[in-house]
């Protein structure tokens, strides 16, 4: 059982420019940060193999949800986090199944200055592509993907065994893994439809 809980005050000051609508004054918050709790554990096959499996949730600490205030439902179990079964191999490698942060996500985690707290970790900067964008006065029409090569998907991954320094890992996940809600590139602005989408990434790495 493990998970750290993560509170800090944090002040923005915000000077929006010209335009009417835009925001200006500051900002004074307590975030919640990289909360969460897990459960663990192995079991020892023989033969250099074992069992894995994880269990993560992000615990929200500053009474809001999706949406929630604190006096009409806080939620406090709110994000799921990498969850998983799996069997590993000491010469064969580590395969995964589940909800699983993507091989980019693992690689930017490890150079996130911010280390997941505050509004300026590297999930907000690095977390939406804008493929097109088209505005008028009264609507806004443009093809946004959620960026999944990012972010978390019910997924299978193959994480290679070290060699020379040298790691690899491979995950896929279908085009209907997450309901069509996760891996998807969102049209609605422009037809109304919500297209699936399958999601491949790697990595490789060097210590």
């Amino acid at each position: 059982i493990y998970g750290p809980l993560d509170v800090s005050v944090q002040g923005q000051n915000i000077n929006g420019g010209s335009h009417p609508n835009s925001p200006t004054g500051s900002l004074t918050k307590i975030a919640s940060n990289s909360s969460w709790l897990g459960f663990r554990g192995t079991e020892d096959l023989g033969n250099g193999s074992s069992a894995l499996f994880q269990v993560e949730t992000q615990v929200n600490m500053n009474g809001t949800g999706t949406g929630n205030m604190a006096y009409g439902g806080a939620q406090g179990f709110t994000v799921l986090r990498d969850t998983y079964v799996g069997l590993n191999n000491q010469s064969a490698g580590l395969v995964k199944l589940g909800y699983l942060s993507t091989p980019y996500k693992n690689t930017l985690d490890q150079i996130d200055v911010f280390d997941g707290r505050g509004d300026a970790q590297i999930a907000t900067i690095f977390g939406r592509t804008v493929a097109g964008a088209g505005s008028t006065a009264t609507a806004v029409s443009q093809y946004a993907m959620n960026q999944t090569a990012y972010g978390r998907s019910t997924s299978v991954m193959y994480v290679t065994p070290e060699l020379a320094g040298f790691t690899g890992s491979l995950l896929y996940s279908g085009n209907g893994s997450n309901n069509n809600t996760t891996d998807q590139i969102n049209t609605a602005a422009v037809t109304g439809a919500v297209a699936p989408n399958s999601v491949t990434s790697g990595n490789l790495k060097w210590s």
